[in-house]
């Protein structure tokens, strides 16, 4: 799951979510289960739906991407919240924040970043095996 956490966010308790037409959700909607849909009759920015912190939480995610918008994204109200630390990504530390721009940006460039940034993450031992392999060939049985 792909969030925006700003203190406004956090002060009305309505986060954007990343669904499956957003930058980085129409990429991991094809290499995840990523689950994360915008009904047509949502209003809003393209991309995006927004929950609450409880809504988030019932749905659980194994891993958080946090996009803030400021220093300081996960303002103490955020982290003392018990919907939040009762997030499975929050318990096994799964939590990493990536840079605002790619809710912005497109193209092929912007997709070769949030790949290399983001499945390493995702699959760890998928790509630390492959990249093993790139890097010394394939092994002999």
């Amino acid at each position: 799951m792909m969030i925006g956490v700003s203190p406004i966010s956090q002060l009305v308790d309505r986060y954007p979510v990343e669904t499956q037409t957003g930058n980085l959700g129409s990429v991991l909607t094809q290499l995840t289960e990523f689950p994360w849909q915008k009904s047509h009759w949502q209003k809003g920015e393209a991309g995006l739906t927004y929950l609450s912190l409880q809504e988030i939480a019932k749905a659980d995610p194994a891993i958080l991407f946090i996009q803030s918008y400021s220093q300081d994204a996960l303002l103490p109200k955020l982290k003392i919240d018990p919907n939040w630390q009762r997030l499975r990504a929050v318990r096994t530390g799964s939590v990493y924040e990536v840079e605002p721009y790619w809710h912005w940006g497109n193209g092929t460039h912007l997709i070769r970043l949030m790949l290399d940034r983001l499945l390493p993450l995702i699959y760890p031992e998928r790509i630390s095996a492959a990249a093993s392999t790139a890097m010394n060939g394939p092994s002999r049985a």
